[in-house]
C-alpha cells in the first residue's frame, strides 16, 4: 500500500473525494457545522496544492460556506 507522501496524486484524489463527501453532508444537513468546518479544511488543503494565486485556487477557496 502506498504511503501518501510517496504518491501525491493519491493524496489529492483522497482530498477531492473527502471534499465531495463534505459537500453532500452540508447540503443534506445545513446545520452540521462540523461538516462545514471539515469541508473548509479539505478545500484549504487542496488549494495549497495548486499554484499560488491561480484562478483554480481562488475558486476552490470560495466554495466554503
Amino acid at each position: 500500500m502506498a504511503q501518501l507522501s510517496e504518491d501525491p496524486d493519491l493524496h489529492v484524489r483522497e482530498l477531492a473525494f473527502a471534499a465531495r463527501q463534505y459537500a453532500v453532508a452540508k447540503a443534506s444537513s445545513p446545520g452540521d457545522y462540523d461538516a462545514l468546518y471539515n469541508h473548509g479544511l479539505v478545500l484549504q488543503e487542496l488549494s495549497g496544492r495548486l499554484p499560488a494565486g491561480s484562478t483554480d485556487q481562488a475558486s476552490m477557496l470560495r466554495q466554503v460556506g
